[in-house]
């Protein structure tokens, strides 16, 4: 029975020993490592929301960059038009101006069209701008004619006016 006792208190000692052990050491542990797989649990779903996030943002700016490529399409094809509409004002400005003979007021009326023109050609695609020369030539000959041939000037007001409108049906299509 001593021997048993022993025994007994031993083993006491031991299962007291193994069970400050557990609660020194293994619950604290386990409960940092639950807390760390809660964190980690938090971070990974806050980086895949944040990973959506971003890509929807990359879509939304991407649809965007579409949108911009498209007004400045649209943008530069407004300032053509608005170009070409300028040279044929100057035009039928001028040529008012030959039709009540004042070819003073025709004068004025083209003083701008050749920087209009050159303006015209910086915007035309590259395939577009042999008409440009076309057009100084008429207009400089269109110039050189107002004072002393109103009609011959006219006719090249003429010329260059088709050829605008030539110009325009081709870019429309």
């Amino acid at each position: 029975t001593r021997l048993l006792r022993w025994l007994l208190g031993i083993l006491i000692l031991f299962g007291l020993g193994a069970l400050t052990v557990v609660m020194l050491l293994y619950i604290p542990l386990r409960r940092e490592l639950n807390l760390a797989q809660e964190k980690m649990d938090s971070l990974t779903t806050k980086s895949s929301t944040d990973l959506q996030a971003a890509s929807e943002e990359i879509d939304r700016l991407s649809s965007l960059e579409e949108n911009n490529r498209d007004l400045l399409t649209q943008l530069d094809q407004a300032r053509l038009s608005q170009t070409l509409l300028q040279i044929r004002l100057d035009i039928t400005s001028a040529q008012l101006a030959l039709a009540n003979e004042d070819s003073a007021k025709a004068k004025l009326a083209l003083s701008k069209t050749a920087e209009t023109i050159r303006k015209l050609e910086s915007l035309l695609p590259q395939s577009q701008r042999q008409a440009i020369a076309n057009l100084q030539d008429r207009l400089k000959l269109a110039l050189g004619e107002l004072d002393k041939n109103p009609y011959a000037a006219n006719s090249d007001l003429d010329v260059m006016t088709n050829t605008l409108l030539e110009l325009e049906n081709a870019l429309n299509r």
